[in-house]
């Protein structure tokens, strides 16, 4: 059946696609957790339907799976400004300082990100 085929085909692309991107990602948190020494509880690189990361109260990180598909400045942006919200659990002026200590050029990236 030519149909199952092709849906087959599909279903390993996407997941060997998904399984890339998560080691992606997962290699970008280790590198950058030992270069800020920002550590979370866990790391789950999923779907998110709203936003590219977020950081819950218990110190878990989860990152959108699709951030992925931006260069490396993109996932290393979303991955730190999570990790910074491990120490500050909002957007205040001592959140973005510590952002902009790992990453300064955080603004371009975030807008080139919002295009």
């Amino acid at each position: 059946n030519k149909g199952y085929m092709e849906d087959y085909v599909k279903t390993q692309a996407e997941l060997a696609a998904n399984e890339k991107a998560t080691q992606l990602i997962l290699e970008r948190v280790k590198y950058l957790t030992a270069l800020t020494g920002l550590c979370p509880q866990r790391v789950f690189v999923k779907e998110l339907k709203s936003s590219w990361g977020r950081c819950s109260s218990d110190g878990k990180i989860s990152i959108n799976i699709n951030v992925a598909y931006f260069d490396v400045e993109c996932i290393d942006y979303v991955i730190i400004h999570e990790l910074c919200h491990l120490v500050h659990k909002n957007h205040s002026a001592d959140f973005w300082a510590l952002v902009e200590k790992f990453c300064p050029e955080w603004k371009r990236i975030r807008d080139k990100m919002r295009n």
